[in-house]
This record gives structure tokens, sequence and C-alpha cells, in this order.
């Protein structure tokens, strides 16, 4: 895969990406968490 976007190394995927992989998990938190309040409301 390191190949595909232009990376030398593996390693390069993990320290230039991982940031988005964390924001998209706090993102994903938020969502499911307002979904459930919004349930609770009901």
């Amino acid at each position: 895969m390191s190949g595909q976007l232009g990376h030398a190394k593996a390693a390069t995927i993990v320290n230039v990406y991982a940031h988005f992989v964390e924001a998209f998990d706090a993102l994903v938190v938020q969502v499911l968490g307002d979904l459930w309040d919004q349930n609770e409301a009901v």
C-alpha cells in the first residue's frame, strides 16, 4: 500500500495518516453519542 500512495516505507503511512484515524474515531463516537441522546429524549 505504501507504494500505491507514493511512500517508500510503510511506516510513513502510520506517521502521516494515523491522526486521521484518531479524528475519525472521535467523530464516530460523537455522532453515536448524539444519536443515543436523541433516542433517550424520545
